[in-house]
């Protein structure tokens, strides 16, 4: 037999859980599915056999090939995303450094005009 070994997924699908009574199975429950059975000396994985298995035992049980992993090749998309974003994130660094630097120019000048205001109206000091 060949196909893809996978370990139990306990607990239920994400948005359904199991049902036994009904012999609905949404999650690979290993356990559940051999204590509703009533199967001992269960390994907790399976294995999703491929259709050349089915084939060469002769039998259509269990039917094998129903999982396919297909990996979408998405490279790119990615490329164009990030040829994208590139200059953007430059762009927008940039920009964030000119309003920082125009900032502190401001906040450097208005702490010099109170130095100079403050040394101008500096007379003799009262007590």
């Amino acid at each position: 037999m060949t196909g893809l070994l996978r370990l139990s997924e306990p607990g239920g699908g994400f948005l359904r859980r199991n049902l036994p009574a009904q012999e609905r199975w949404y999650s690979r429950d290993v356990e559940a599915i051999a204590a509703h059975r009533r199967l001992a000396g269960v390994l907790p994985f399976f294995v999703d056999a491929d259709a050349a298995s089915s084939t060469r035992a002769g039998s259509p049980w269990p039917r094998g090939g129903l999982t396919v992993v297909r990996f979408r090749d998405s490279h790119l998309g990615y490329a164009l995303t990030l040829v994208r974003a590139g200059p953007a994130g430059g762009g927008g660094a940039w920009r964030f450094a000119l309003e920082e630097r125009r900032i502190r120019r401001h906040w450097h000048q208005r702490g010099t005009e109170q130095l100079d205001a403050s040394s101008t109206n500096a007379g003799p000091r009262q007590r």
